[in-house]
């Protein structure tokens, strides 16, 4: 008979805690960390590095040219632009400018200028800039991009060694290209890499004096960039 109580008195003990703990509250679960995603609205500023590559030719009135030449070199400077995104959408504007140590120069052929024996030619970019627009699509933190505008530069050419005759001129023209970019983890920091193309207008310098003609010119003065950089997101 003792055994039949204590096992009663064991079982409702137990249900009395079962009750008692239904009736405590049920903790809630942790709400999901929603991340929104990544917004490139907003001015930068920014760096770039890279290399330029070109081809530079150089003609007289009568169209004798040299051959062309490869004109090439490091360039690097400064970036400033400005977003706006609308959905995926990503529109923007942006401007650099770069120190340039990109040369070349070839041979002339003899009586290419009408001087008699073939002379050294060179052509120097040693600037350049750009005011281009900016439209991509953006995937979060990953913006390919495709981009085009106006480009201007600082030319020198000059025939002889040492010159007989140069001239340099700041050039004007139009550049495309096309990039990606990435929002990195960190605030306000993204990282791109970048190719464009640039044509500027021909500079013209003057051999009268020197061989009785009019003036020559440093033709096809068109180049590549592919350069890497930095932006700061404010």
């Amino acid at each position: 008979m003792r055994r039949v109580v204590v096992a009663l008195l064991s079982l409702v003990a137990i249900g009395i805690g079962a009750a008692g703990a239904a009736d405590l509250p049920v903790k809630a679960l942790p709400a999901p960390v929603v991340v929104p995603p990544y917004n490139w609205t907003g001015i930068y500023i920014g760096g770039t590095a890279g290399y330029a590559w070109g081809h530079s030719r150089h003609c007289d009135t009568d169209a004798f040219c040299t051959n062309g030449f490869s004109v090439d070199g490091f360039v690097g400077g400064g970036t400033l632009g400005y977003n706006w995104q609308w959905n995926n959408w990503v529109i923007g504007f942006e401007t650099d400018f770069s120190g340039s140590a990109a040369k070349g120069d070839t041979q002339s052929v003899p009586g290419v200028f009408g001087c008699g024996p073939g002379a050294t030619c060179h052509t120097n970019l040693d600037w350049y800039g750009t005011v281009r627009g900016r439209v991509g699509w953006a995937f979060d933190r990953v913006l390919p991009y495709v981009t085009g505008g106006y480009a201007y530069g600082r030319l020198y050419a000059d025939l002889g060694t040492p010159p007989l005759t140069s001239a340099s001129g700041t050039q004007s023209g139009w550049t495309v290209g096309a990039g990606l970019e990435y929002a990195l983890p960190w605030d306000h920091w993204s990282v791109k890499v970048e190719y464009l193309y640039v044509d500027l207008d021909d500079l013209f310098y003057d051999t009268a004096h020197i061989c009785g003609f009019l003036s020559c010119t440093a033709v096809d003065n068109h180049f590549s960039i592919a350069r890497a950089g930095i932006n700061y997101r404010f």
